[in-house]
């Protein structure tokens, strides 16, 4: 299934965390968050109040730091700084553990710090992410402090703060994600500026990313994965057998206009008659026009007007255009009546409303 801009948003938290930001960077932040609809907004924990009332009743969720940067605040005052979050409207905690601890080996330290602070959250329906800062360490490190926030209860293990000698790495995601169980998920930050980054550490298994760029992030989004557009260009003739392979069998099959070797990724649909709207099609720049009865003239005056031979056209059946919308119609109208308390079997027809019964074609007889 190709991406969506959408499912991009929801991979990143929204970075709002540098020091010199004011009330109004911060609100700003949010409006941009709330724009995209972005996983969340990660905030400095002062911020808190304020971001909670600017997210309220959206799907973005309210998101902080704890011991932060350097994560060598005693386990204590972590703790009061996660309950302060957390009495604040937070619901997901990005706890920094004890890099130096880590390093010189005191496993039970690191450990209980990331327990208690996953405890506190749990217990108030909220999830924490343990920030290693793996610029600082070796691998076996890395794999250590792994396994050491998947024994606390971790929800997440994340590369970086952005505020170390590095950020996040392909490498360093790679191993992390080996090092945990699917249960627990892994997020990238430190240095993402980019989609083919968020994607690769999508690819890796990176559910998160942490990112300032969210704006040149969601802008390259929705150019490569806008509606309509394909996630990788193709043939005409390949994207032709692609429709005839999902669309319900008829005697007058598939006609197509265009070279067969053209290349494909924008893509305008009209389900029925559908020859009245090239104007739309060619104002929005489609390559190929999948649509139903199409007449001669309209089809022909079309493919005179081609700019770049384009838009191909794809004529599929009458019948054949709507059906493929009946399931989920189905499936909608299903969901609304339970909603409102009414149980209804939805059955979509199997009948062929097709008039046609057979084709003569060249060749055949």
């Amino acid at each position: 299934m190709s991406l969506t801009p959408r499912d991009i948003a929801k991979m990143l938290d929204h970075s709002t965390l540098q020091p010199y930001l004011t009330e109004e960077d911060i609100r700003k932040g949010c409006e941009i968050a709330l724009k995209y609809d972005t996983a969340s907004v990660c905030a400095r924990p002062g911020d808190m109040k304020l971001v909670s009332e600017l997210l309220r009743g959206s799907d973005v969720k309210v998101c902080t730091v704890i011991g932060f940067p350097h994560g060598n605040h005693k386990p204590e005052i972590k703790l009061a700084e996660a309950e302060a979050a957390l009495n604040d409207g937070c619901v997901e905690l990005d706890m920094v553990l004890n890099i130096g601890k880590l390093i010189a080996g005191d496993e039970e330290y690191v450990y209980s710090e990331i327990d208690a602070i996953c405890k506190l959250a749990h217990s108030r329906g909220a999830k924490v992410k343990v920030i290693l800062e793996t610029c600082y360490l070796t691998d076996e490190q890395k794999t250590l402090a792994c396994t050491l926030c998947t024994r606390a209860g971790a929800d997440w293990v994340k590369t970086s703060t952005g505020y170390g000698s590095g950020g996040c790495t392909l490498d360093d995601l790679r191993l992390m994600r080996a090092a945990v169980p699917e249960s627990v998920q892994v997020k990238g930050s430190g240095g993402i500026r980019d989609l083919d980054t968020v994607l690769a550490a999508r690819a890796i298994g990176a559910s998160r990313c942490g990112v300032s760029a969210t704006v040149k992030i969601m802008e390259e989004a929705e150019k490569r994965y806008a509606e309509g557009t394909l996630a990788e260009a193709t043939t005409l003739a390949d994207f032709a057998r692609l429709v005839f392979s999902i669309m319900p069998a008829v005697a007058g099959g598939v006609r197509v206009a265009g070279d067969p070797e053209g290349l494909v990724r924008r893509v305008a649909v009209c389900g029925g008659a559908g020859d009245s709207l090239f104007d739309a099609v060619r104002r929005h720049q489609a390559d190929v026009y999948v649509t139903a009865d199409l007449r001669h003239h309209p089809a022909s005056e079309a493919r005179e007007a081609a700019v770049n031979d384009r838009p191909y056209l794809i004529d599929v059946s009458h019948f054949g255009s709507e059906w493929l919308w009946l399931t989920p119609a189905a499936a909608a109208l299903e969901n609304v009546l339970g909603d409102q308390g009414f149980t209804a079997e939805i059955r979509v027809s199997g009948t062929n409303t097709d008039p046609w019964d057979f084709v003569l074609t060249p060749g055949l007889n």
